[in-house]
């Protein structure tokens, strides 16, 4: 999967019939060194 510069291999992703975004778990995560979100904005932060 490609995320903004990223492109992410070896994921699981699980999609829900109705659910309007695919869910990404840990091992998502875990391609990162760091990562963290931003409770006012809403963002996900990713640091390689």
């Amino acid at each position: 999967m490609t995320l903004g510069k990223y492109i992410i291999t070896n994921v699981e992703v699980c999609i829900v019939p109705n659910a309007s975004y695919p869910l990404l778990g840990k091992s998502f995560l875990n391609k990162f060194t760091s990562w963290s979100i931003d409770n006012s904005t809403k963002d996900l932060i990713l640091i390689k």
